[in-house]
């Protein structure tokens, strides 16, 4: 089966000083192919341990979708616990396509609790 994952975006808008920038993402919604069967979808309160997500039955991760539910401490994701690369802010959401074995969160500070989504590739 093809074209299960549908994501929405329809614009993205910047403006700082002289700095204008408008980008309209195409096609929107994007129609994305899952080839595994598998998916996992849960929420996770963080700590400032490093902490792996669990996928599952999931081999090979594809598309993954985070999103930081607190209101005050940021959450750091990294794909092997010691470089953490990617922060979300509070309120903050990412999707992109994961490219490693595993994912790896943890709290700047506090207990934030990280909703995540990953799908099989």
């Amino acid at each position: 089966m093809a074209n299960e994952i549908t994501v929405n975006l329809s614009s993205i808008s910047y403006t700082k000083g002289n700095v204008v920038i408008n980008i309209t993402p195409t096609p929107s919604p994007a129609v994305l192919s899952a080839t595994g069967l598998h998916s996992v979808h849960d929420t996770l309160s963080l700590s400032t341990s490093d902490t792996t997500l669990s996928k599952g039955n999931i081999g090979t991760m594809g598309w993954i979708y985070l999103k930081n539910l607190d209101n005050t401490n940021n959450i750091q994701i990294s794909d092997d616990g010691t470089v953490y690369a990617m922060m979300l802010k509070p309120g903050e959401y990412s999707w992109v396509r994961w490219n490693a074995a595993a994912i790896h969160a943890k709290a700047t500070a506090g207990t934030p609790q990280l909703e995540y989504a990953i799908f099989e590739d």
